[in-house]
């Protein structure tokens, strides 16, 4: 064999594979291959056989996405251009923008993919400046108070981003502090009328939160260890309280 290679060992690739198509398969959610995490495209025939989809950030992980893994990418760039975006429409089902005037600037009526936006998640645990979506002055996502009241028609889904080796516990509180940063936007009430509480649950995380972000209307408290009380999660320990006043969880 010639030197450099790269060597992979299916077996651990495909046990990997199998834990995130059970949390799929758990969740109800669709979990996607990101390119920048992980572009080995001999691998793609395997990757077929766990996840169905990619996400994309430039122009050519769009096609390669579309014609080396056999399926639309779902695309975040924190900016478009005039000259790339046909080949972002042509090889991409999901759009998403991180901005209101770039949804405004590259929207087409007639496209048959989904289009979303990326929210500023209004809680972060990381501590690299750098990365940090709620560092002051980021433009990584679009601040709750920066929404209009109502959405312009053609948006379909908000998108948040932890940083990459964070934790399951981590995404959880995450997504918790993005429903309460949002709520007035994300899914509310359910058919009986009955009012619902979001819930963080000491097992399954990863799962827990996203089958209790389908069924809550955002009705959470946090509780701070100086008995400061707010809708949205404190630095440091944090009390979750639910609408009736029962606590579900201590969190950091």
């Amino acid at each position: 064999m010639q030197t450099p290679y790269y060597l992979v060992e299916e077996d651990k690739l495909r046990r990997n594979l199998a834990l995130i198509r059970d949390v799929a398969e758990r969740s109800g959610a669709e979990i996607i291959l990101a390119f920048k995490a992980f572009a080995l495209w001999k691998t793609f025939p395997i990757f077929r056989e766990y996840i169905s989809h990619t996400t994309a950030s430039s122009p050519d992980e769009a096609r390669l996405a579309l014609e080396e893994f056999g399926s639309p990418a779902h695309t975040y760039s924190p900016a478009y251009t005039e000259r790339d975006f046909p080949t972002i429409l042509r090889c991409s089902s999901h759009i998403t923008f991180n901005s209101l005037s770039q949804f405004e600037r590259f929207r087409l009526a007639t496209w048959g993919g989904s289009f979303g936006l990326r929210v500023n998640p209004e809680y972060s645990e990381i501590e690299t400046e750098l990365y940090n979506p709620c560092a002051p002055g980021s433009r990584f996502g679009v601040l709750a108070d920066d929404l209009p009241e109502h959405l312009p028609a053609g948006l379909e889904g908000f998108h948040i981003h932890c940083h990459c080796e964070s934790s399951a516990d981590t995404f959880v509180r995450t997504l918790n502090g993005t429903l309460a940063a949002h709520r007035c936007y994300l899914p509310v009430g359910n058919p009986s009328g009955a009012p619902m509480r979001l819930r963080i649950v000491e097992n399954e995380g990863v799962v827990t939160a996203i089958n209790d972000m389908r069924v809550n209307d955002g009705s959470v408290r946090y509780i701070d260890m100086n008995g400061r009380v707010s809708n949205r999660p404190f630095n440091g320990i944090n009390i979750v309280v639910s609408a009736d006043g029962t606590v579900t969880k201590a969190i950091k």
